[in-house]
Parts: C-alpha cells; structure tokens; sequence
C-alpha cells in the first residue's frame, strides 16, 4: 500500500509540473514554480530514504506544499497523498483539522488564480479529501481489526500449546506422583525399605516435573530432547514407564519441531496406558521410512471406542491434544481399538 502511495505522489509530482510547463512555458515564474517543486520530492523523499521523525516529515511536507499550490494551483493534486500522510501520523482530531486546511487551500489557491467562478474548483477538492480520509479510515480499520485477530491468534495458539503441554508433561507426572505415594502408603507397615523406596522415586518424579513445567512455560524444548535425539528420548521414556521400546529403519536427525510434538504424543499415550489401559505389555515402534517418520504405541489392554470415548470429569483432552500435534507437524494421528481389544496409537509425518 505505502509503495503505490509514493509512487501516486511522484506520478502526481510530474503530471502537475507538466501541466504547469505546458501552459506557462518555461519562462516568468516556472523556475521559481519547478524549484520549489524539485524541493518537495527531496523531501518527501527524505521521508522514505532516512528514519525521520514522521511527524516533523509531514510538517515540512506541508511547509513547502503550501506556497507550491498557492504559486500553481495545479499541484494541489499533490495534496492526496500528502493527506494520506498526515492521517497516518496524527491523532484523528488533528487529521481532520489538516484535511480541511488542505482542502480550504486548494481551493483558495484555485479561486486566486480563476477568471470565472466555477463551482468544480470548491467541489471537486472537497469530493476528493472526502473519498481520500473515508477510504484510508476504512484502511485503519481494517488494520486495527486485523492487528486484533492476529493477537487473539496467538494468544489461542498459546493457550493450546500449555493445555497440549500441561497434559502432556505435568498431567502425566503428577499421575505418577501420585501412584508412587499410594503404593508407598499400601506398603507403608508391611515394607517399610519398599515404601521409602516409592517416596524416592514420587520425589524425584516431582523435582523433574517441575523442571519441565517451568520449561512449559518459557515455551523451550524439553529436557530429553536437549542433548540426545529422538530416539533416545523415546528409550529412556519407556524405561521409566515400563513399556518396550524398538526402532525400525535408518535413523535420522529430525528437526526440533517434529522430535518434540513426537515426544510429547509418546507421553501422552504412555500416560493414557497407565492410567486407563490396565496393560500388561506396551510396546513403543519409531520407523524412520524414506520420506517420512512413524511412531507406534501398542498395547494389550482392555481398549475403547476411539470414536466415542467416556472421559471423566475434566478429561478427554488427550486424543485431541495428539491429533492437534501431529497436524502441527504436517502428521496424521490414527487411533484403532475397541471394547476388549488392544489398542494402537500411529503417528505418520513427513522428515
């Protein structure tokens, strides 16, 4: 928009300094008249060349504009994107306050240079400073309405990613938290070393949640995936959740973005299996294919209806949370299981 708006004032530069020249010729005050001209490109120029201050760059637009359209008013022309400037740098009072004295001057230097009073000289600049301010108001608009979507956006996709995260990471440790403190308090007389041994274990779990919620919040990557892939990452996951881990194909480094959306669906899944599943084997699959990566979570448990599933009270969340990151990954996300049947998760993506 800014490129077709300074190219409007060089057109309109030229157009009324040719007509000027065609009428008077290049004699008497044309000099003078293309001078003062020349010295208004320079400095609407300036504008786009140098970090001025917008508001002093208007101010002198204005300084030589004036006289100009006063010596021809042929350049009142000029006053569009003039207009256009000041209403960008100005509070809405003060614009309009400019636009009429543009206009009222367009029209006085009309008057001073007409033989004959012609109503197109008070009509047409005020037709024009009319279209000129609704249309850059209609602009503005638009503007601030897609400056506030923008920011909604991302203060959604924000929110999605804590909630994906939050269940992913949080959720699913404080669940363990929590059947390591009940196992403790089971064995808490009849194997006292054993339940001391749970309570280790709940307070460690508790020390790397909270390290990895603070790593939520700041948005950075998780702990597993700082120094060591994917692969790894996934080994040592089910190694502290019991679950088998193989992997199929050559490996190779996936972006960032694409190991920790994987990462997270693993978590969630496992979580999921130890919460709901009653598993007694979980099998976890990485199959790196030539064009793409396939994560796969089996287990023999006693399944649901992936299609209607019955969450609880505030749960539910974890099957759209993985469907969701494996879209941001340019992934799909399938789910097959059934009353009484195991279950697999499969996550297929691109490299």
């Amino acid at each position: 928009m800014r490129t077709w708006m300074h190219a409007g004032f060089y057109l309109l530069l030229a157009a009324s300094a040719a007509q000027y020249a065609a009428r008077h010729g290049l004699t008497d005050r044309a000099p003078l008249v293309l001078g003062v001209a020349g010295v208004l490109a320079l400095v609407y120029s300036a504008g786009m060349l140098f970090p001025l201050p917008r508001k002093a760059w208007v101010i002198a637009l204005l300084v030589v504009w004036l006289p100009l359209v006063f010596l021809a008013p042929s350049f009142g022309w000029c006053a569009v994107p003039v207009l256009f400037a000041a209403l960008g740098e100005f509070s809405a009072r003060t614009a309009i306050v400019l636009a009429v004295a543009l206009t009222a001057s367009v029209i006085l230097a009309g008057l001073l240079r007409a033989t004959t009073i012609d109503p197109s000289l008070i009509l047409a600049p005020v037709a024009v400073t009319v279209i000129a301010t609704a249309a850059f108001v209609q602009l503005a608009k638009a503007r601030d309405e897609l400056a506030v979507s923008q920011r909604e956006a991302g203060v959604l996709a924000e929110r999605q990613r804590l909630a994906r995260d939050i269940h992913d990471t949080i959720a699913q440790g404080l669940s363990s938290v929590n059947l390591l403190l009940q196992a403790a308090d089971r064995d808490w007389e009849r194997a006292p070393e054993r339940s001391r041994s749970y309570v280790r274990q709940a307070a460690g779990a508790a020390r790397d949640n909270l390290a990895e919620a603070r790593r939520v919040v700041a948005g950075l990557t998780p702990a597993a995936l700082t120094e060591q892939p994917l692969t790894e990452a996934l080994r040592e996951l089910c190694q502290s959740t019991g679950a088998e881990f193989s992997t199929h194909g050559t490996p190779v480094a996936l972006s960032t973005k694409t190991s920790v959306e994987l990462l997270r669906i693993a978590q969630s899944a496992l979580a999921n299996v130890a919460e709901h599943a009653q598993a007694t084997r979980t099998v976890v699959t990485l199959t790196f294919e030539p064009a793409r990566v396939r994560l796969e979570i089996a287990d023999n448990g006693i399944g649901f209806d992936p299609s209607a599933p019955q969450p609880g009270p505030g749960r539910g969340y974890g099957l759209e949370a993985m469907r969701d990151r494996a879209a941001l990954i340019g992934g799909t996300l399938t789910v097959r299981s059934g009353d009484s049947l195991s279950t697999l998760v499969m996550v297929e993506a691109p490299k």
